[in-house]
């Protein structure tokens, strides 16, 4: 009996967490406006916000802290974007050779286990495409990949944010591509 009773306070707690989460996603999909995404590719301040001396006084501390908020969501969406291209590799890897998880994993010289969630993982984004501009890693994702079905289910506004096209915005990409012409300028003017 005792042992039933945690059980059950262990149920109630997994189904808050469940909630928990899926309003924190629906926050998050809801506040993506004109289906148009922004991602940054270039963090100048990367250093400084990681590094940075904690401030003593409470307004820049919340500023401190809303900036790492919004630097992390960032940098996620970026390592979602990453694992997404990656699962889609190891997926038409698979498909190609017409292989087992496991012997593609072998070939592509990485672990059975992370092969199987980037398979998992291509999956749902292939279903959800939107769901990699929550902030959420690729494994969070997967853990709450039951929540998240069973939720689009039932919510069809949540199914069609997930579904929806955006628009990437890709904020930082002319810097680079000026910094590396500026580069190559002053190389080619050193051998004139």
């Amino acid at each position: 009996k005792e042992r039933s009773e945690e059980a059950k306070r262990v149920d109630v707690e997994n189904e808050r967490r469940d909630v928990r989460f899926i309003a924190k996603l629906k926050e998050t999909m809801n506040n993506i406006r004109k289906e148009e995404i922004v991602i940054q590719t270039r963090f100048n301040n990367a250093r400084e916000l990681c590094t940075a001396d904690v401030p003593d006084d409470e307004e820049s501390m919340r500023t401190q802290y809303i900036n790492l908020d919004f630097f992390i969501a960032d940098v996620e969406v970026l390592g979602c974007l990453a694992k997404k291209k990656q699962a889609e590799v190891f997926a038409k890897y698979k498909n190609k050779f017409g292989l087992t998880t496991e012997e593609t994993a072998r070939r592509l010289d990485t672990p059975v286990k992370f092969g199987q969630r980037l398979f998992t993982f291509h999956g749902l984004l292939t279903k959800f495409p939107n769901i990699l501009f929550s902030g959420y890693s690729m494994e969070t994702l997967l853990t709450f990949k039951k929540t998240i079905e069973k939720e689009e289910f039932n919510d069809e506004n949540f199914r069609c944010k997930l579904e929806t096209e955006f628009t990437i915005i890709w904020e930082g990409e002319d810097e680079d591509e000026r910094s590396l012409l500026e580069e190559t300028e002053e190389k080619m003017e050193k051998f004139v």
